[in-house]
């Protein structure tokens, strides 16, 4: 297992690349939500540590997980955000950004 820090971020669609304030700040209160109440990284594979939404364009997610690799802890955070993201927004999209691993017990 490892300790690692992943981004995941959410981009407006082409068709709206300047989406308002209040849409950017919903999206990220909206995934504050959801992954302060998630049960599914407290008993899965992932184990979610810390997590900070940035409201800003992209929305940036980082989160601190407890994971075997980066893979797996960014699929299962972004299986998270998709549908909150499909339920709140249309066309946007989210899109891996680096993987910091702190700890790796190789």
């Amino acid at each position: 297992m490892a300790v690692l820090t992943i981004e995941i971020f959410a981009n407006a669609p082409d068709t709206d690349p300047d989406p308002s304030d209040t849409v950017v700040c919903t999206l990220a209160d909206l995934f504050t939500l959801t992954l302060a109440t998630s049960e599914e990284c407290a008993h899965g594979p992932v184990h979610l540590l810390t997590f900070d939404v940035v409201p800003a364009l992209p929305v940036m997610v980082t989160a601190t997980c407890l994971a075997s690799d980066g893979e797996t802890a960014t699929d299962a955070v972004a299986a998270l955000l998709s549908p909150t993201l499909a339920d709140t927004v249309t066309g946007w999209t989210l899109h891996a950004g680096h993987t910091h691993v702190h700890h790796a017990d190789n």
